[in-house]
């Protein structure tokens, strides 16, 4: 009797789809960052635009850029929504990520489990049948010294 052939290739084909998952939690965590960054970047702008607007109130000016810069100011929280928006949307996508994450670690401990119970119970059964040549020839000796 020997080991199943497959426990290891679906050991194996479990490990793999634990990596392909973690890396999807990777990209999306990566993601996050990358919409952080953006979105901190927006909002330094913004202060700078509004800065820039209070620096403009004390100086004469037109309604025109008063106008412009309110209109791109509000145009830049309108970009701040829209990635809110995405990050909550992709805090979604990072919890989904993560139960398939765990999901298929659950799967590979099992195959694990199943391949390591499979190699247990070949070596028991090599075992017995070791024992029962040994027997067969201390009888075999045996009764040959008689």
């Amino acid at each position: 009797m020997k080991a199943r052939e497959c426990w290891p290739v679906l050991a194996k084909k479990a490990q793999e789809e634990v990596d392909a998952a973690m890396a999807v939690v990777v990209q999306i965590r990566q993601n996050i960052e990358h919409l952080q960054s953006r979105r901190q970047q927006l909002l330094d702008m913004y202060a700078d635009y509004k800065r820039r607007i209070e620096d403009k109130q004390q100086q004469w000016h037109s309604m025109a850029d008063t106008a412009n810069h309110r209109q791109f100011m509000a145009h830049l929280l309108q970009l701040v929504e829209r990635i809110d928006q995405d990050l909550q949307r992709t805090h979604h996508e990072l919890t989904q990520a993560r139960e398939a994450q765990q999901k298929a670690d659950q799967q590979r401990i099992k195959m694990a489990s199943l391949m390591e119970q499979d190699q247990h119970r070949v070596k028991v059964y090599q075992l017995k049948k070791d024992q029962k040549h040994m027997d067969a020839l201390g009888i075999t000796l045996f009764n040959l010294k008689t």
